[in-house]
């Protein structure tokens, strides 16, 4: 199975425990230290890729409503 993803609106503190607890991430990462590790470093990446696609939607949506008012 694979390492879990956190789920839309989940805090920091459920995914972490939630991780720490996945029977597949302590059987891969049986050391507490390099579990959280890994289940810390996979939050912070996965929040990034969503905030850059939030700033790219943002910004293409502001790019839309430029081009629209120019048009007119």
């Amino acid at each position: 199975m694979p390492m879990p993803m956190p789920r839309k609106n989940e805090k920091e503190d459920e995914y972490i425990s939630r991780c720490m607890g996945n029977e597949t991430m302590v059987t891969d990462f049986p050391e507490n230290n390099q579990r959280a590790a890994v289940c810390y470093s996979n939050w912070r990446r996965t929040k990034n890729v969503i905030r850059r696609s939030e700033n790219l939607s943002q910004s293409t949506a502001y790019s839309n409503t430029t081009l629209q008012e120019s048009d007119t």
